[in-house]
């Protein structure tokens, strides 16, 4: 999936859930992501957020989860391992 892709299927499920306002996005499959994905994940949130909402991930594999980590997101997203723990938090 190419960011513009990846960022339409995002805005959609946003659309789609619109009076919920957190998306949990498991990215389990996912193996790599580019900068382009990466700013995507960032317009999100700030859509997500600027309606009080926010975007949590989970399950970040190999490449993925050392992208986000040297990117700093940790710091900024919430992060969980499982779709459980994610649930929980919200």
């Amino acid at each position: 999936m190419t960011a513009p892709e990846f960022e339409k299927y995002l805005t959609a499920q946003i659309e789609k859930n619109a009076d919920k306002n957190t998306l949990i996005v498991n990215l389990k499959e996912v193996y790599y992501i580019s900068k382009s994905g990466l700013r995507v994940i960032l317009r999100t949130t700030k859509k997500l957020r600027d309606k009080q909402g926010d975007i949590i991930l989970v399950a970040l594999q190999g490449m993925v989860r050392e992208r986000f980590e040297i990117a700093g997101f940790y710091s900024v997203l919430e992060i969980f391992k499982t779709e459980k723990s994610a649930f929980e938090k919200i």
